[in-house]
């Protein structure tokens, strides 16, 4: 969540009242301080998704600082500029584990937390990965930020079982 959509999905929950953990692999302050800025409550982890034992670590540092996870996004990605004729394996492989398995993690993760508490939570998954969804998460089938009258934005999510 440190740039690009990450960051607007973390300032746009954080303005409708969400607390934010803004993770990236690299620096958090600049998003967490915007937050904070506004009027948000924000915190950052530096974490790669496809670690699990960091994943947990900021599952745990999420549940101390606020008790309870209510939305995972699932919104880790990374771009190799390349065909898929010039795209090496390894290239490849990092791909999938950040796309995937960063998903899978981060939401295993998520779910074993919140089946200590007394509360469900949702994931969200980018909808290239719905197939792959299974349990009880939810699918991000579109997501819009939207200007309204007099300039006020919003943001509407289409999410499905």
């Amino acid at each position: 969540a440190g740039a690009g959509l990450g960051r607007s999905h973390a300032l746009q929950l954080a303005a409708r009242g969400a607390q934010i953990v803004v993770n990236d692999l690299g620096d958090t302050k600049a998003v967490v301080d915007e937050i904070i800025a506004a009027g948000g409550q924000a915190i950052g982890f530096s974490g790669s998704v496809t670690d699990a034992d960091a994943m947990n670590r900021m599952v745990e540092q999420t549940m101390a600082q606020w008790g309870r996870i209510d939305i995972l996004v699932n919104n880790a990605g990374i771009l190799r500029d390349k065909s898929f004729s010039k795209m090496t394996l390894d290239d490849f492989r990092l791909v999938v584990d950040v796309h995937l398995m960063g998903a899978v993690i981060c939401t295993k993760a998520d779910l074993h937390q919140s089946r200590l508490g007394d509360h469900e939570d949702a994931a969200i998954w980018p909808h290239h990965l719905h197939h792959l969804v299974i349990g009880p998460v939810w699918q991000l089938r579109t997501i819009q930020l939207r200007r309204g009258q007099n300039g006020a934005g919003g943001l509407d999510a289409d999410l499905v079982p």
